[in-house]
């Protein structure tokens, strides 16, 4: 790691520092007197480890006689005293390690050696933070403060998708029909359903209830809210979010998963704002602005029977969609990061750009498929942080980085690109582009020829397999290539439906 002189003439000291240093993978030569001392330093070191007593010579001495003649940073001097640690310290500028105690000299040598060669490598790393970004030749850090530094975390980027989801907040906040926020799990749903509160002028409560979270009893005494005697147990009346939230918003998060009833009444509640308690017949009305979200393809929920075409029909005709972090820019993933690094720093009063984060670490966030989108990359990088907050040097290390993202599982899209690459290297580089044709006609005749006869030659088998329809004809109708592979692996049998 380093070029180290260690300058000492006691045996005993010089064999055992140099051995645990050389097993750190440092270099290191040694000076046992004061005339090899000066000749020595007729070379470059990075660090030099000065004892002060040579023999009858003072090396400390002559060191800070010709300090200005060597340009050394790394230089530690090695006391067998005490009482002069702190005068020689002062006047010569450099850290002062004793021998005394003896039971964790090294230890303590070897840490400061160590935690200069942390400072030395934190100025040399090539830092993302301090780099341009995708989209602007602005170091990040400086680019973040100059935009984004006021903005809330989900509207962190300069992707398009981004601005519409903005202006669609700042367009429909104001009314009072209902919002639907969809896309992945992690992506911010719930900071939408926020934003849309903030900006709706309502001075009610805002409130989030997990659909998913509760049975469908629960459910709705939560929602609606009971009456004194309603049930066993129910000794007091009870107020339900509807009735809490009036003049407010309520974020109904997970729609996609609650049940046939509870769906019928937050249809009757959004056509009259009316509901009931459990347990009563009074109407009671709330002025509530519903916002809900999902993960799920609500329309395809609603087709499928699962879920109440016109409830979909009520909640649905506004729709904020939010992407993946996967399918946001580059720039969009620099500046989210730089978001959450200030956000640790600003927690734990550490001045902004404290962290580095060194470019091999970049790469390796980069390319994980991060399927807990924005919430699981926020969590992963402020994790790093706090193993890299060493109150010294702050430099994120790969050690640093959660197991799972160092060595993720083989996704779909990551098992085509192996297979893919394995094809490659055997296609030769001088092939024309007729031949590349030839070998994807192919290569698809042969893997569904595999699947034809591992599933006993039925076909409508194969089509669910290959997720292009549940049966023949439509796979036919989809794939123009399909027909004459059928014909080609069934020969001239008749083309059934099986």
């Amino acid at each position: 790691m380093s070029k180290i002189l260690l300058v000492e003439d006691e045996k005993v000291h010089y064999e055992i520092i140099s051995k645990k240093l050389h097993e750190s993978g440092n270099e290191v030569s040694i000076a046992k007197n004061l005339a090899r001392f000066q000749e020595e330093m007729a070379k470059d070191w990075d660090i030099i480890l000065l004892d002060r007593q040579l023999g009858d010579d003072d090396a400390w001495s002559w060191f800070a006689q010709n300090q200005t003649k060597f340009n050394v940073k790394g230089v530690f001097l090695i006391s067998a005293f005490s009482g002069i640690e702190q005068k020689f310290q002062e006047s010569v500028y450099y850290p002062v390690v004793s021998k005394h105690p003896p039971a964790d000299f090294l230890a303590r040598l070897q840490e400061e050696i160590a935690q200069f060669q942390k400072r030395e490598t934190k100025q040399n790393i090539p830092n993302v933070r301090k780099q341009a970004t995708a989209l602007n030749q602005k170091p990040l850090i400086e680019f973040y403060d100059s935009v984004y530094c006021s903005k809330p975390s989900y509207m962190i980027g300069i992707d398009t998708k981004m601005h519409k989801i903005q202006e669609k907040i700042e367009r429909f906040a104001p009314s009072d029909i209902p919002i639907l926020v969809t896309g992945p799990t992690g992506t911010g749903k719930e900071l939408v359903a926020e934003e849309l509160h903030k900006k709706s002028g309502r001075t009610g409560e805002f409130k989030t209830v997990n659909l998913s979270a509760l049975s469908e009893n629960l459910l709705e005494l939560e929602l609606f809210g009971s009456v004194k005697g309603a049930f066993t147990g129910a000794t007091e009346t009870k107020e339900g979010y509807f009735e809490v939230c009036d003049k407010g918003t309520l974020f109904l998060d997970e729609i996609g998963d609650i049940a046939p009833l509870i769906q019928v009444k937050l249809l009757r509640f959004l056509e009259y704002k009316t509901f009931q308690k459990v347990g009563s017949t009074k109407e009671q009305k709330s002025d509530v602005r519903i916002v809900c979200a999902t993960n799920k393809d609500l329309y395809q929920e609603a087709e499928n029977g699962t879920f109440r075409k016109d409830l979909y029909y009520r909640i649905g005709c506004i729709e904020i969609p939010l992407p993946a972090l996967k399918k946001r820019s580059e720039a969009d993933f620099d500046l989210l990061m730089e978001h959450f690094c200030r956000e640790y720093e600003k927690n734990k009063k550490l001045p902004s750009g404290s962290f580095v984060i060194p470019e091999k670490i970049y790469k390796i966030l980069k390319e994980f498929e991060w399927p807990g989108n924005v919430r699981e990359f926020k969590h992963a990088v402020q994790g790093m942080l706090q193993y890299a907050d060493d109150g010294k040097n702050f430099i994120v290390e790969e050690e640093h980085i959660p197991y799972y993202i160092l060595n993720p599982a083989i996704t779909p899209k990551k098992r085509t690109e192996i297979l893919l690459a394995k094809l490659l290297e055997s296609i030769p580089l001088e092939m024309r582009h007729e031949e590349l044709e030839d070998i994807q006609n192919e290569l698809e005749y042969l893997f569904l020829n595999r699947l034809y006869l591992h599933y006993g030659k039925n076909w409508s088998k194969v089509c669910k397999v290959c997720d292009m329809g549940e049966t023949f004809s439509k796979l036919n109708k989809m794939s123009k290539s399909f027909r004459p592979i059928y014909e080609r692996i069934a020969g001239q049998e008749n083309i059934e439906e099986q």
